[in-house]
């Protein structure tokens, strides 16, 4: 498989950190983890793994006995030592096959995925009498049960991305970058965050007891609250070095933004507009303009990534045309913004506007369309900017008759409507 890493149609976020983004954005089943009775002596001093993977935090004494805390807070306990010690997902296979990694998508990390979560939401229900802020009716169980979130939270982001990427991902060191940090932005981050406020809450509560059992608790959660911090800080840096990658990719591929006021300029919308355009009618209704030519007829011709971005370059005049639609409630709008629409514009630029003239035309075009999509007149208005100029009366003639020449589909309810656009224009 041909992995893209550079700006195009499709962005080079990997298969599995999109696949990964809809399990974050998916709810966990509401399954309930079968109950574990306490079997642990209050004086036990139980080992979990620590922060980042390597080597292990010591959990201190309970500050209280167990058999003192709710029943609520046992049950809670009891889940989070059955999550601290559970493993995390079976690595994706080292074939750079792409469906071997995808039936191991499918197969063993979106199962394992949605049954810690679905697990992480039963601890959070089961302490959830006991650790909001400022509840210190038992501080003992408010302290633990905070801490206990947090480290849960905390493994479970380590464990996330301990898992290594696709081997076709490892393959590229800028592709491995984007994957780790697209994982970090749809999934382990939130993770991560929580284990931070969980931590954060608990050495706040831990500080306001006397008792000397609560000191180790909260050496505890100063020192994880640091050590995820600092994982945090390393993933917005990575965030903000992908960030800044993809920019110069895309600068490269596109070349800078043209001149002209900040409306101009705009993503445009030439893949959406490019599509068939149907009619809004039923059988034997009356003829629409646009059943004459339903498709934008230079659809078909190959656009670089600045075409893409910044409206399409008429070859033959070189003027560069954007089209931003404005919402049409009661039309479909998108012959508007299609190349051939634009390649009238541009003629008409080309036209009246000399080439020593480096100058950007923008207007806003009001088209008042009849009920059978027929444009029966047009007004212009030009953008009040100083990066722009307004443009010349013949250039305007030029530009209302070509747009007067765009044929629509039917009025969705039988009546004359509007469509409207802005429209920039410059030689590029």
């Amino acid at each position: 498989m041909t992995t893209r890493r550079r700006f195009g149609a499709a962005h080079p976020v990997t298969w599995t950190a999109l696949v990964v983004a809809g399990c974050a954005a998916s709810q966990p089943h509401a399954t309930t983890p079968e109950r574990q009775e306490i079997v642990v002596d209050e004086a036990t001093v139980v080992q979990v793994p620590r922060a980042g993977g390597t080597g292990v935090t010591v959990l201190p004494p309970l500050p209280a006995p167990i058999a003192n805390t709710s029943r609520p807070f046992q049950d809670g306990f009891a889940r989070a030592q059955t999550l601290l010690h559970a493993p995390g997902p079976n690595a994706p296979p080292e074939q750079g096959d792409e469906a071997a990694a995808q039936a191991w998508l499918d197969a063993q990390f979106k199962p394992w995925l949605e049954q810690r979560l679905a697990a992480i939401v039963a601890l959070v229900e089961a302490f959830a009498g006991m650790t909001l802020e400022g509840d210190f009716e038992a501080p003992h169980e408010h302290v633990v049960a905070s801490a206990l979130l947090g480290l849960v939270n905390g493994r479970t982001y380590d464990q996330l991305t301990a898992v290594p990427a696709p081997a076709h991902v490892r393959g590229d060191a800028a592709l491995l970058r984007v994957y780790q940090a697209e994982l970090h932005t749809t999934l382990a981050g939130g993770l991560l965050g929580a284990a931070i406020v969980a931590h954060r809450s608990c050495a706040a509560a831990a500080a306001q007891q006397r008792e000397l059992s609560f000191g180790p608790w909260l050496d505890l959660c100063h020192a994880q609250l640091a050590a995820r911090l600092q994982q945090q800080s390393h993933a917005l840096a990575l965030h903000e070095a992908v960030k800044a990658e993809r920019a110069a990719e895309r600068l490269a591929a596109e070349g800078p933004r043209p001149a002209g006021p900040e409306i101009c300029w705009s993503p445009s919308a030439l893949q959406t507009a490019a599509a068939h355009v149907p009619s809004a009618r039923g059988p034997g209704a009356r003829r629409c303009a646009l059943d004459a030519q339903p498709n934008d007829p230079l659809a078909a011709q190959a656009l670089s990534p600045r075409d893409l971005r910044y409206g399409p370059r008429d070859p033959e005049s070189g003027v560069r045309v954007s089209a931003a639609l404005t919402d049409n409630p009661t039309m479909d709008a998108r012959p508007l913004a299609w190349i051939a629409t634009q390649s009238r514009l541009a003629r008409c630029f080309a036209k009246h506007v000399p080439a020593a003239q480096a100058i950007t035309v923008a207007v806003h075009a009001n088209l008042s369309v009849g009920a059978q999509g027929r444009t029966q007149s047009v007004t212009l208005t030009p953008e009040p900017s100083d990066a722009s100029a307004t443009p010349s009366a013949p250039l305007a003639q030029c530009l209302r008759s070509a747009l007067q020449q765009t044929a629509f589909g039917c009025s969705t309810h039988g009546a004359a409507t509007q469509a409207r656009a802005t429209f920039c224009l410059r030689r590029d």
